[in-house]
């Protein structure tokens, strides 16, 4: 992208200077009509070409080294001197190449100069105008790769705390079926495998398809069921219109998650109801949970962590994308989640 809007301004620039050199000569100056035309044609030109000199002089010289260094003062008082300056210097050059000419040029001619000041001042203020102007642009992309750097090193950075998470709760989860020698370790184990292949393979791109992100959502809630009792009512519905979108990895599994780490308790009756309806872009999910007095109390410092965190991805990938809406009461929390996919 930058070579070729590099390459269009060069093409441009040979198009604009190729114009402002030879169009004029259709309706040459007053002030070299008098000379041959041989002598016209040279100085002409060679004032065309100090003027393009002055053009890139202020452009690539005058303003970094003052402009843009808070000497202001010193840059406007050099700029307006070149408009004096350079006409001067134009009749001086005019008045030697025509004696080589043998062509009389008088002293008061030098006021005939000045009227190319207008000219050279619209030439000044258009090199100022294009340098702030691609000056800005290049700031405001420097900015944008800073900001895309620094959402890529927080995305990185949340992901990091979200996968361990996840992966902490499972062996919890196996160890307690180890425990019990229960049969049911060896499926929670194959469970296990398939969650961490796609968790190594598959989370490291910022999308991924959405039925293998619902795959796994499927696996964590499986896994979960294997060591609840009879007191805990899950349900997984799941409407489905199609699969063809992809969505950043990782990103709904916390709601459920934390629905079973706070709302289940095997001593009291509960329940977790999952809700996923997908109709082409739009993805909504709905996590309702009972309110376990033991799993409230038995929060600590981290608890939250993974809702935190992908609170903040929602707002780092889908930003005006999505609506986040959380429903706590006394006895029932619950979250519906919808993100636009498009």
């Amino acid at each position: 992208m930058a070579s070729i809007n590099q390459t269009l301004m060069i093409s441009l620039s040979i198009l604009l200077w190729t114009a402002f050199v030879f169009l004029p000569v259709v309706m040459p100056e007053s002030q070299y009509n008098e000379s041959p035309s041989n002598l016209f044609h040279f100085l002409y030109f060679l004032t065309r070409s100090i003027f393009i000199a002055t053009f890139y002089f202020n452009y690539y010289y005058l303003i970094p080294k003052y402009l843009y260094q808070n000497k202001r003062a010193k840059y406007f008082v050099l700029f307006f001197g070149l408009l004096i300056i350079v006409p001067v210097l134009c009749f001086f050059i005019r008045k030697i190449t025509a004696d080589a000419f043998n062509v009389f040029v008088p002293m008061d001619a030098i006021f005939t100069s000045f009227k190319l000041i207008p000219l050279l001042f619209g030439l000044l203020i258009t090199s100022l105008g294009i340098r702030l102007l691609q000056d800005w642009v290049k700031t405001q992309q420097k900015k944008k790769e800073i900001e895309e750097e620094k959402l890529k090193s927080e995305l990185l950075l949340l992901k990091s705390q979200i996968n361990p998470h996840f992966l902490f709760n499972t062996l919890n989860n196996i160890r307690s079926l180890a425990r019990k020698k229960s049969d049911d370790t060896e499926v929670a184990i194959v469970k296990l495998s398939q969650m961490m292949r796609y968790m190594m393979n598959e989370t490291s791109a910022e999308k991924v398809p959405l039925e293998n992100e619902i795959d796994y959502l499927k696996n964590y809630v499986d896994l979960q069921k294997i060591r609840l009792s009879n007191n805990t009512n899950v349900t997984l519905n799941l409407t489905e219109d199609t699969f063809e979108n992809t969505i950043a990895p990782m990103l709904i599994i916390p709601f459920v998650e934390n629905a079973f780490k706070h709302g289940v308790n095997s001593n009291e009756k509960s329940f977790i109801h999952i809700n996923i309806k997908i109709n082409g872009d739009d993805f909504v999910l709905q996590v309702e949970n009972s309110i376990s007095r033991s799993g409230f109390l038995s929060q600590d410092e981290t608890s939250g962590i993974g809702l935190k965190n992908v609170k903040g991805r929602l707002n780092l990938i889908y930003p005006h994308k999505h609506e986040l809406i959380v429903n706590e009461q006394p006895d029932k929390f619950s979250i519906t989640l919808k993100i636009n996919l498009a």
